[in-house]
């Protein structure tokens, strides 16, 4: 889940809240990632800040 907001000094955040899955055991789990500075609102540009994001945490986006 993606969301983004402007903090006080009018500068967009980008929040990634969470990456949701299923273990092995078919546990569900859901994780905070945190919060990102955003200078482009655009789709292509947050696309590419959960991309980057998803390559730093170590998910193979071919399993999503």
């Amino acid at each position: 889940m993606v969301d983004g907001t402007q903090d006080i000094n009018s500068k967009e955040q980008l929040s990634i809240l969470c990456i949701r899955y299923v273990d092995k055991e078919l546990h569900v789990h859901e994780d905070f990632i945190g919060l990102y500075q955003q200078e482009d609102t655009s789709g292509r540009a947050i696309a590419a800040s959960v991309e980057d994001v998803t390559q730093r945490v170590g998910l193979n986006t071919d399993c999503l």
